[in-house]
């Protein structure tokens, strides 16, 4: 997750999370030919049941956090001390989205989550707000397809210049490599 130049990683093997303080000028330096340049990583948080991290999203200072057990967060990320582990929070129970795969926050206040049973969208600026499930595996619908299609392994959510939500799943399960598919929702729609 990129927040200005700081980036924030994770790993599916590891409940620590990690900031890449001042991301830009320590890969400037790297491009140009620095020789040793050191990188600022100190973890910032750990996640409060121990297991790994499947995505990084943030939304107004807070990291959103995904895993297999669903959503957690963690506030100020940004201004979070070095060294300072605190432990991601279970954000709000009636979201109860589990195996999230991909987030993405692609404007002030909203949250895309997608997990392995389709893609949903969360209004962050109200609380208690519900998750509105906007395509579902097996039976949900692509805005602008004719057809219903069948989404399978979600793995990645992204924007495009337009606007538009790009989602990226594997009809073959990861039985064959490069027969991945992209749909795209128009802009608005979501």
């Amino acid at each position: 997750a990129i927040s200005g130049t700081n980036v924030f990683v994770g790993s599916i093997t590891s409940p620590l999370i990690r900031k890449i303080v001042d991301a830009t000028t320590a890969t400037a330096a790297a491009t140009t030919g620095a020789a040793n340049v050191a990188l600022n990583v100190p973890i910032v948080g750990r996640t409060s049941n121990g297991l790994g991290i499947n995505a990084l999203a943030i939304s107004e200072g807070t990291l959103i956090v995904g895993q297999l057990e669903g959503l957690e967060s963690l506030p100020n990320a940004n201004t979070a001390p070095a060294g300072v582990q605190t432990s991601t929070t279970p954000v709000a129970a009636n979201w109860n989205i589990l195996d999230v795969q991909a987030l993405l926050a692609p404007a002030a206040g909203k949250l895309l989550v997608a997990s392995s049973m389709g893609v949903y969208s969360i209004n962050l600026a109200v609380a208690g707000s519900t998750p509105v499930l906007l395509t579902s595996k097996g039976i949900g619908r692509i805005p602008g397809v004719a057809t219903p299609e069948q989404l399978f392994l979600i793995s990645g959510l992204g924007l495009n210049i337009a606007g538009d939500l790009l989602i990226g799943d594997d009809p073959y399960l990861g039985d064959f490599a490069a027969f991945g598919r992209l749909w795209t929702i128009p802009a608005g729609q979501f």
